[in-house]
This record gives C-alpha cells, structure tokens and sequence, in this order.
C-alpha cells in the first residue's frame, strides 16, 4: 500500500452499481478507506473515495511536501556548513 495514497484504486466497479444503489455503494466507499475505480463500458472512467479518505489522503500529501521541504534545507544546511569549514581550514593556511 502507498503510504501517500493509499492503494492504487485497486477495488473496480460499473457506474452501474452507483446508479442502481447509491446508500449502498456509498457504504462500500466508506468501509473500504480506499480510492475505489469505476469503469464505463469495461474502461477505467473515475476513482471515488470517502470524504474522510480524501481529506487523509490530503494530510498525507502535504505532510510529504513538508517532509521534503525540510530535507531540502537540512542538505542546503549541511552544504553551507560543509563550505564554512572548507573555507576556514583554507584560511587557517594562508595565515
């Protein structure tokens, strides 16, 4: 399962079956806690998902995005650290 998104859509249905019983498929939606595809005439047409999954699946993405930003300046950081300390024992030569 991808931590970010959960599974890849892997439960697939007709459109038919959100027509015919919605109470239904919207209790499917709501149980599974995962992206469900629905098909049109055999093809992969849309992902539906419970509110509560997508607004996790959300939480999920921008804490990722935060994540990244971080190591980004954590490497930015340590490379500016590395190149006072080149720069220093440099200078301490020169002297």
């Amino acid at each position: 399962m991808n931590p970010l998104i959960g599974s890849r859509a892997s439960t697939a249905k007709p459109s038919s079956v959100i027509c015919s019983d919605y109470n239904v498929f919207s209790s499917m939606c709501h149980a599974m806690d995962e992206p469900i595809l629905i098909t049109r005439n055999g093809e992969s047409d849309l992902v539906v998902m419970s509110h509560k999954t997508y607004n996790g699946m959300i939480v999920r993405m921008k804490l990722m995005a935060e994540l990244m930003e971080a190591d980004r300046d954590l490497k930015m950081q340590r490379l500016l650290l590395g190149l006072v300390k080149e720069s220093k024992i440099v200078n301490t030569k020169h002297r």
